[in-house]
C-alpha cells in the first residue's frame, strides 16, 4: 500500500498503513510540538489518548464557531501511539513571518484574532479544565519545578494571597517526599464563568496563509479558564531579539487588540510561576470541579464515550430521517443558507445534498478561459465572509476557493453529502414532512430523506445540458466544437483560428482571455450587446485596503457597490438614451481609430432590457486593438468542414468553434414536486410568495437572485433570512406546516407577469414556461435589494400564508 501516494494512504489506507507512513515521515520543527509532514496536503500530530479526545472536541467546537483551524482527517489510536491527521496550511508561523509583516498586515491579523477570541469567549462553563475530560493542562496552574526545598513562609503566603480573591480554597497539601510534594484538591475560582480559551496563542501557534489570513493550531492546552488567561499567555511570549523594538511594539498592540488588557492578573500569574522553581518533577494545581455534568451548553453538549466521540468527530453520518432543513445544492445559495441556519438557529439539524463532487455550483462547473464574476465580488460574496482582495471582478477559481474556505472554516462542509442527486420531492401532509428521493453513490435504489423544511439552492439553469441552438451545417465541421459549459480540461488552443458564436457575458469573457495564444479569435454575433468598461482595480480602493482593516473595507465596498448597482438600474430605467450615449462614448474611446461602432457595438434594445456586459479594464477592446480579436455582426448561412459562411458571403476560417449561445433554464434543478403523491406540481402555473415560496407548496423555500439590479447572492440571502423567520414563526405558533395560499377571488383579479419581468436576452426566451409567475403585493418579485432585505428581516410574514399544526 505504501507504493501508493501518501495522500491516498491518508484518505483510504488502514490505521496500520497510516501508522507506518507517520513513522517514516519527517518531523516538522514548527514549534517542537511533535508534528510530522505526511505530504504537501497532510500532517500528523502525536497526542496522549485523553489529550486527543479533548483536542478534537475543542477543534470541532471552534470550527463550528467560524474559527480557521486545519481540518481534521483521521484519528489513529494504537496501544503504543496516538495521533491526529489534519490538513496542512500552506504558509508560515506568525513567529517566522512577523519580521516581514507591515503594520497594516499586523493590525489585520489582530482584528482576525480578536474575532476568534471573541467567538471562543461566547462559550462558557461553570467548571474549569479541558472540554471532555476536565483535566487541567494550564501552564499557569502547573508547578513545573516544584516548591523550593526550603520554602519560606513568605513564599507560601504569597501563593495563598493570590488565591484569596477566589470564592473558596479547598486543598490538601501532602508531602510524600522531598522531591515529590503533591498539592491535591480543587480551587473554585471566583469568576462568573470560565470561557473557552486556546491558552497558547503565541506566534508559533498562529499560521499565516498565502492570503495573509490567520489560522490557529496546537489546541493541546485549550479548555475552560478565566477570561484573562488568553492575554497572559500572549503577553508573556518571549519575543525574539531579532524582532527589534517596533516588532515588539506591534506584538504588544496585537495582544491588546486580540485578547483585551489584563495586565494585573497576568503579573499575578507570572509571579506565582516564577516562585515555584526547584524540582524536576512537575505538579499541576488542579482547579477542575465536578465534571460528571455536561461541560458544554445544550447546543454543543456531548455525552458520548471517548471512542464514539472520536467516530462522530470524524464525520460519520446520521440517518436520513429527522432533519429540520434539507438544503439542495452546495453553491453560493446553499452555503449561505447553511451559515445563516447554523448561526441563527443553533442546534438546527441540517444536511446539504449536492449532486456534484465538489462545492461551488457554477464556479465548479464552468472552466472556460477567463471565467469570472460579472457582478462585483463585494456584493456577490457572502456578507459574513469578507473578500480581502482589492480587485472588483474575481476569477472563477478564486471564487470557488473562497467558497471552499468559507464552508471549511465554518464547519459547513461537514454537512455536505456529495454525489447525492435529488430526483423528486413529495410533501406528506400526514407526517408534516417532505420526502426527497435521492440517488446516492454506489447504490442502485434511491434513498429517502425526510425533512421539515426544504431550501432550494439549485440555481436557474440545467447543469447537465446546455442550451440547444440550431446552426446549419455544424455537423459537417471537421474541427473542434466546444460549449463553454463543458470546456475540455487542458485544451490547447495555441495558434488556432477560433470563432466564438455569441455576444453575451460568456463570449465577451472568452475572447480577450484566449486572444494572446490563438492565431486569431472572432466573436460572431447576430446583434451586439452593451459593454460597460470598468476598472478592476482603483488606486483609492487599493489605498484603503492598505490602511483599513479588511473586514471594514469589505463592508464599505459592499455597501458602495450595492448602491451603485441600484442607482445604475434606476438611471437605465429613467434615462435610457443618456445611458446609451455614455456607453457609446466609452466604447468608441476604447476601440481602435476608425473601428465601426455601428453595427458591431450598437444594440437594438435599450440599456438594461438585457443585463449589461461588464468589461474589466476594457480587456476585449485591448484584444481588438492588438488585431488578435475581431467582432463580426452577421448571421450564419452554413458551417463547412473548416469555416463558417455568413449570409453576407464572408467566410470565417475556423479550427475551433465555441458555441457561447447561452444556458438552458431549469427551475429547481428539474426536481419533480408532488403533494401527497398526487400529480406533479406545475410551477409555471403558480405564483411566488415573497419571491421565495411557491403557491400551494408547503415548507419549501427557493433561492432566486437578481438578474438586473444586483448580484445573485443578495437575493439568495433574502431567501435564507426569510426561511429562518418562517421557522421561528412556525415554532412560536406551534405549527409544522406553512403553505402560501392565494385567495381565489384575489388570484383571478391579480395581474401576473414573468418572474424576472421582460428581459430580451436570447437564453431567457420562453423562461416563463418553466418558472413560477409573480403578481402584486406579497406576491411580487424582488427588484430592490434594500427593500427586499428589509422585507425579509422585518416585513410581513403572515399575509398569504397558512400555518397549520
Amino acid at each position: 500500500m505504501l507504493d501508493e501516494s501518501p495522500d491516498y494512504v491518508v484518505l483510504y489506507g488502514s490505521d496500520a498503513e497510516i501508522k507506518t507512513l507517520v513513522t517514516q515521515s519527517p518531523r516538522l520543527h514548527l514549534n517542537n510540538n511533535g508534528v510530522v509532514l505526511l505530504s504537501d496536503r497532510f500532517i500528523a500530530k502525536f497526542y496522549t489518548p485523553d489529550c486527543l479526545t479533548d483536542t478534537m472536541k475543542t477543534i470541532e467546537i471552534a470550527q463550528s464557531l467560524g474559527i480557521r483551524i486545519p481540518k481534521m482527517i483521521r484519528a489513529i489510536q494504537h496501544p503504543d501511539v496516538t495521533f491526529l491527521v489534519m490538513e496542512r496550511v500552506e504558509g508560515q508561523t506568525l513567529e517566522d513571518a512577523w519580521a516581514g509583516l507591515s503594520w497594516y498586515s499586523s493590525l489585520r491579523l489582530a482584528f482576525q484574532l480578536r474575532r476568534f477570541v471573541s467567538l471562543m469567549r461566547s462559550i462558557t462553563s461553570d467548571t474549569a479544565g479541558s472540554i471532555v475530560t476536565g483535566e487541567c493542562r494550564s501552564f499557569w496552574l502547573e508547578d513545573r519545578f516544584g516548591l523550593p526545598a526550603r520554602a519560606t513562609v513568605g513564599y507560601v503566603m504569597e501563593f495563598l494571597a493570590f488565591w484569596t480573591g477566589f470564592r473558596s480554597i479547598k486543598h490538601e497539601y501532602k508531602k510524600s517526599s522531598r522531591d515529590h510534594a503533591v498539592l491535591k484538591g480543587s480551587l473554585d475560582l471566583q469568576v462568573k464563568s470560565f470561557v473557552l480559551t486556546h491558552h497558547d496563542l503565541a506566534p508559533r501557534n498562529i499560521m499565516v496563509d498565502k492570503l495573509g489570513d490567520a489560522w490557529l493550531i496546537d489546541w493541546d492546552l485549550a479548555g475552560y479558564y478565566p477570561i484573562y488567561f488568553e492575554y497572559a499567555s500572549m503577553s508573556n511570549f518571549r519575543i525574539p531579539e531579532s524582532w527589534g523594538y517596533f516588532g515588539r511594539l506591534r506584538w504588544w498592540i496585537v495582544t491588546w487588540l486580540a485578547a483585551g488588557r489584563y495586565e494585573k492578573q497576568s503579573k499575578q500569574l507570572w509571579a506565582i510561576r516564577t516562585k515555584l522553581q526547584r524540582f524536576p518533577v512537575g505538579r499541576r494545581l488542579n482547579i477542575k470541579a465536578n465534571v460528571t455534568q455536561p461541560r458544554l451548553e445544550q447546543a454543543l453538549e456531548s455525552s458520548e464515550s471517548s471512542d464514539s466521540s472520536l467516530h462522530s468527530m470524524m464525520g460519520s453520518h446520521s440517518d436520513t430521517d429527522g432533519y429540520d432543513v434539507i438544503i439542495i445544492g452546495a453553491g453560493v445559495s446553499g452555503i449561505n443558507a447553511a451559515y445563516r441556519l447554523q448561526t441563527e438557529l443553533p442546534g438546527c439539524r441540517l444536511v446539504i445534498l449536492e449532486a456534484r463532487a465538489s462545492i461551488g455550483g457554477t464556479w465548479d462547473l464552468f472552466r472556460y478561459p477567463g471565467i469570472r464574476s460579472d457582478s462585483d465580488i463585494f456584493s456577490f460574496g457572502f456578507a459574513w465572509r469578507p473578500w480581502y482582495r482589492s480587485e472588483l471582478l474575481a476569477h472563477g477559481r478564486d471564487i470557488k476557493q473562497y467558497m471552499v474556505d468559507a464552508a471549511r472554516d465554518t464547519g459547513i462542509d461537514k454537512h455536505i453529502r456529495y454525489h447525492h442527486k435529488v430526483l423528486s420531492a413529495n410533501w406528506v401532509s400526514k407526517e408534516r414532512a417532505c420526502e426527497l428521493l435521492v440517488q446516492e453513490p454506489g447504490r442502485t435504489e434511491a434513498a429517502i430523506y425526510r425533512g421539515q423544511f426544504v431550501f432550494l439552492g439549485t440555481g436557474y439553469y440545467n447543469y447537465e445540458q446546455p442550451r440547444q441552438t440550431t446552426i446549419p451545417g455544424l455537423e459537417t465541421f471537421q474541427g473542434k466544437i466546444i460549449h463553454p459549459q463543458f470546456w475540455p480540461k487542458d485544451y490547447d488552443y495555441t495558434d488556432k483560428e477560433m470563432v466564438v458564436i455569441g455576444s453575451g457575458a460568456t463570449a465577451v469573457t472568452i475572447v480577450p482571455s484566449v486572444a494572446e495564444k490563438v492565431k486569431r479569435v472572432t466573436m460572431l454575433q447576430r446583434s451586439p450587446t452593451y459593454m460597460f468598461p470598468v476598472a478592476s482595480r482603483s488606486r483609492v480602493r487599493s489605498f484603503l485596503f492598505a490602511v483599513l482593516p479588511g473586514a471594514l473595507m469589505h463592508r464599505i465596498n459592499r455597501v458602495t457597490w450595492i448602491l451603485f448597482a441600484y442607482l445604475l438600474t434606476v438611471w437605465c430605467a429613467h434615462y435610457p438614451a443618456a445611458v446609451a450615449r455614455y456607453i457609446r462614448k466609452r466604447t468608441v474611446a476604447a476601440l481602435p481609430a476608425g473601428y465601426a461602432w455601428d453595427p458591431h457595438f450598437k444594440p437594438r434594445y435599450k440599456p438594461w432590457e438585457q443585463r449589461l456586459c461588464v468589461v474589466p479594464d476594457g480587456d476585449i477592446f485591448a484584444a481588438i486593438r492588438s488585431s488578435k480579436a475581431v467582432v463580426v455582426t452577421d448571421t450564419i448561412e452554413t458551417v463547412t468542414a473548416d469555416a463558417i459562411r455568413l449570409s453576407s458571403g464572408q467566410r470565417l476560417p475556423a479550427d475551433v468553434i465555441v458555441t457561447a449561445t447561452g444556458i438552458q433554464l431549469l427551475f429547481a434543478g428539474g426536481i419533480r414536486f408532488t403533494l401527497d403523491g398526487g400529480a406533479p406540481l406545475d410551477a409555471a402555473r403558480k405564483v411566488v410568495w415573497n419571491a421565495a415560496m411557491i403557491q400551494d407548496l408547503p415548507n419549501t423555500v427557493f433561492a432566486i437572485g437578481y438578474l438586473k439590479s444586483g448580484a445573485w447572492t443578495l437575493g439568495a440571502d433574502c431567501a435564507a433570512r426569510l426561511l429562518i423567520r418562517l421557522m421561528r414563526e412556525a415554532r412560536t405558533r406551534g405549527a409544522r406546516m406553512v403553505t402560501p395560499r392565494l385567495d381565489e377571488d384575489g388570484g383571478r383579479e391579480m395581474a401576473r407577469r414573468p418572474l424576472w419581468g421582460i428581459l430580451t436576452s436570447t437564453y431567457l426566451e420562453g423562461y416563463e414556461k418553466a418558472f413560477p409567475q409573480t403578481g402584486t403585493g406579497i406576491w411580487c418579485n424582488r427588484e430592490n435589494y434594500i427593500k427586499d432585505m428589509y422585507a425579509a428581516r422585518w416585513g410581513d410574514i403572515q399575509t398569504g400564508l397558512c400555518f397549520e399544526e
